[in-house]
């Protein structure tokens, strides 16, 4: 059974001299598997979509990186293999 409290996959951001770096992080002992869409939007913008299966650690599974140029917004979903949402964010530019 999948731990709620933990997506599957997840999203850290850093921000510093000027670019955002947004790191996705593959759970490990996962053996469904995920699909999972990363959008960023603003003066641009850029959509990732893609699937995961996770393995015996965790692994970065996406990175990608954008100025720093409010305004800007990333969205973060993850849909298990029936297409059920598991997992959302929204993450703002403050």
């Amino acid at each position: 059974m999948r731990d709620k409290s933990y997506p599957p996959i997840r999203m850290e951001i850093d921000r510093r001299e000027d670019k955002v770096t947004v790191t996705l992080i593959g759970r490990e002992r996962t053996k469904e598997r995920f699909s999972y869409i990363l959008e960023v939007t603003g003066s641009s913008r850029s959509r990732l979509a893609a699937s995961y299966i996770g393995g015996s650690a965790s692994r970065i599974v996406n990175r990608t990186s954008f100025p720093d140029t409010p305004p800007w917004r990333i969205t973060f979903q993850i849909s298990d293999g029936r297409n059920r949402l598991v997992h959302s964010e929204e993450v703002p530019d403050h």
